[in-house]
């Protein structure tokens, strides 16, 4: 199934919902339901990177990880109802000192479950620690989300949720149940229940709904007028970077996203 550098789906009950991985950073960069574009993408940036092994931010600087820049090997395909397809990302892939300089003797194997469904894209990754020294990481869907216009749009279900912001360098409580763009943004929600839909909404209508298993953490981006076609896009990312994760010898975790079209809005509280 791969195509050049790049695995492509299509859904088999519509030919008009497919989804497009490239192999570097296994990074998702199309998802496209009844045609419409779902994913934002401009000069080879966007799309859905994954972040690993560590996430943050300093001085104005953004760590990112090397998995993103990293060659992905396609595994092949899963037997289920709807496309589902695997690449994985080993430790000897990357170069030594690059993985040195994060966690010396770390030895990794990263699995990724890419899964279309008709109006939903399920990203599932299992992280190995293949070796015999315990390391700690984290992980993040850097989700880059296309929405008709920043300005026009809120995410929901996150008040009372503690705050990290990174661009202020302040924490707070979030007290908002709608929460608007501005100017840039770069918010760690931090410990959000698993239970808790986040979602995208435009004029009272979802546009997207981001729901998260085993990944607490929510992040909200925007570059505002920093970066070309701010204006189409909104990041809202899941991932667990607020806590290291911590593995021993042969100990594997494993999380999911599930990305969903959706008309019903959903108001949470726990």
């Amino acid at each position: 199934m791969p195509v050049s550098s790049f695995v492509e789906l299509t859904h088999p009950e519509n030919p008009k919902t497919s989804c497009r991985i490239s192999h570097q950073g296994a990074t998702v960069v199309s998802w496209k339901v009844e045609n419409k574009e779902q994913i934002w993408t401009e000069d080879a940036a966007g799309g859905i990177p994954l972040v690993f092994p560590v996430y943050g931010r300093s001085k104005g600087s953004r760590e990112s990880g090397f998995s993103r820049n990293a060659t992905w090997r396609y595994v092949g395909e899963c037997p289920s109802a709807n496309p589902t397809v695997q690449l994985q990302l080993q430790s000897k892939d990357v170069d030594p000192s690059v993985v040195a300089h994060w966690s010396r003797g770390a030895e990794f194997t990263l699995l990724l479950t890419v899964c279309l469904q008709p109006t939903k894209l399920s990203l599932s990754i299992e992280v190995l620690n293949a070796g015999s020294v315990p390391f700690s990481f984290h992980w993040l869907f850097q989700n880059h989300l296309r929405v008709p216009d920043i300005t026009d749009v809120v995410v929901n279900n996150l008040p009372g949720q503690h705050v990290h912001d990174l661009v202020l360098d302040a924490h707070y409580v979030e007290q908002s149940p709608m929460i608007g763009f501005t100017e840039e943004a770069e918010r760690v929600y931090e410990c959000v229940h698993t239970r808790i839909p986040v979602q995208v909404i435009e004029f009272g209508k979802p546009v997207m709904e981001v729901d998260r298993h085993n990944l607490p953490d929510v992040v909200l981006w925007t570059p505002w007028a920093a970066k070309k076609g701010w204006q189409a896009l909104v990041g809202v990312q899941s991932g667990h970077i607020h806590k290291w994760i911590e593995l021993k010898a042969e100990e594997r975790w494993l999380a999911t996203q599930i990305l969903e079209k959706t008309d019903e809005i959903k108001m949470v509280a726990l």
